[in-house]
């Protein structure tokens, strides 16, 4: 304490030849968490010297504190003419989040690594919160507190403040659960509306509410809106398509329908859909020229039940185009050098639908000799030739011949020839390698004990 009464010795008598209101350093003193909540929580500030008892760090008053502080409560202390100016700032380690379901206050620990915590200790006065596991939070039911909470974690004390939007006091609380329960609400709701229409006549643009009773009654009368979804096959269709409609659709309580509906294309009525099951609806119709449909147009379907009901709805692109890239793929299984691979064929058009008439010619050539493991060995250089029809709905699984390869080390290709219905041609290319001298190891568990083969 010596010491610190020395160093505002100096500050002073550096004042008084220089003329300074202001002293030329700010002294930090680190303090405890009680002083600290003194400070938060008291009305006027009350700062002694018992505060200054742990002196931490000082820098020049005319500039800014740039070093981190770790975490604690810390008081700034500056010489001002003949008194001292305090200012008291906390380095925490949680940060709250506060959450507003509009009835409890619900409140969110953060620690100083972003992960949400349950270990923080929270009192709101002399009141602990608890910490709901179901809600993942703290929560204090029917609360419409503010001021200053303490949230103590790993020794240290934050105090945080909150905040509430409407001053919901608890006989506001009371005379909403009063005045907002049957019967009271329906006798009393004529005097409110009479109320209520000689303060809008009053206003600067009058103006009338119809009673409540109208809204009601409105109500009745009005459009049922229905849930769910309406999808198609395909985004885009051609002239002679066939679309294909699946329809989910229930009520606004989630209750399935299984009501008939009629299914219209615009203006243009299709047929009737029924559900195969509640809720659900299957639909297929061909794009002729019946249908008078203009190309490049966007088209709705609609259903309906013949009144003003909202149902779900979907649309599609109607226009003559071309497929403008048909993608074909093969690739290979991974395997052992040993073991001849199993080769995957693949096709889909633009819109990554599987084709349909797609024919593919395999030829397996030999690309370079690397090894042979016997004296005179004949290697060709094509080792295999197969034709196939691609199934779109099924996996084009070919798994090479073993017999095709020879007793060497080899580098080959699986070419790969795909012809779709219009005759266009695509090649692709897989370069592969077989090593009949390679060793394969085989791992497999049996009870406590592993086996290598």
């Amino acid at each position: 304490m010596a010491c610190i009464l020395c160093m505002h010795k100096i500050c002073f008598a550096q004042n008084l030849a220089t003329a300074r209101s202001s002293g030329y350093h700010t002294l930090i003193y680190s303090i405890t968490n009680d002083e600290a909540k003194q400070l938060y929580f008291a009305s006027k500030w009350s700062v002694d010297e018992k505060f200054f008892h742990s002196l931490y760090d000082s820098y020049p008053s005319d500039s800014s504190y740039k070093k981190k502080l770790p975490v604690g409560h810390y008081l700034f202390v500056t010489a001002n003419e003949a008194t001292f100016s305090c200012q008291v700032k906390s380095v925490d380690n949680v940060d709250m989040k506060i959450l507003n379901n509009h009835r409890d206050m619900l409140l969110v620990f953060l620690s100083d690594y972003g992960k949400e915590t349950d270990s923080v200790s929270l009192q709101i006065g002399a009141r602990l919160v608890p910490f709901n596991k179901a809600l993942k939070a703290y929560r204090l039911a029917k609360s419409n507190r503010r001021g200053v909470v303490e949230a103590t974690y790993k020794g240290h004390t934050s105090f945080l403040s909150i905040n509430r939007r409407y001053n919901n006091s608890s006989l506001k609380r009371i005379k909403r659960r009063v005045l907002g329960t049957f019967p009271i609400n329906h006798l009393a709701s004529p005097f409110y509306y009479l109320v209520q229409s000689v303060k809008g006549l009053l206003r600067p643009y009058p103006h009338i509410y119809p009673p409540g009773i109208y809204y009601r009654i409105q109500k009745l009368f009005r459009p049922r809106r229905y849930n769910g979804f309406v999808v198609l096959n395909k985004p885009i269709y051609r002239p002679g398509d066939t679309v294909k409609l699946k329809a989910f659709i229930n009520t606004k309580r989630g209750r399935p329908i299984k009501k008939t509906l009629d299914l219209y294309l615009s203006s243009n009525k299709l047929g009737i859909a029924k559900s195969h099951r509640p809720g659900a609806y299957t639909f297929d119709f061909v794009l002729t020229d019946s249908l008078k449909l203009k190309l490049d147009n966007d088209y709705w379907i609609l259903l309906d039940d013949g009144s003003d009901n909202d149902y779900p709805s979907g649309n599609f692109r109607y226009e003559e185009y071309e497929l403008k890239q048909n993608t074909f793929s093969i690739s290979a299984d991974e395997t052992t050098l040993n073991k001849p691979a199993i080769i995957h064929l693949k096709g889909v058009d633009s819109n990554d639908l599987p084709l349909y008439d797609v024919q593919a010619d395999i030829i397996v050539k030999t690309t370079d000799v690397i090894k042979t493991f016997e004296k005179e060995i004949f290697i060709a250089d094509t080792l295999w030739k197969h034709h196939l029809k691609l199934e779109p709905t099924e996996d084009n699984k070919i798994v090479l011949p073993d017999s095709i390869f020879p007793c060497a080390f080899i580098d080959y290709n699986v070419q790969a020839v795909f012809t779709n219905a219009d005759n266009e041609r695509t090649v692709k290319t897989l370069s592969l390698r077989y090593n009949a001298a390679a060793h394969s190891i085989d791992i497999t568990l049996q009870n406590d004990t592993i086996n290598f083969s």
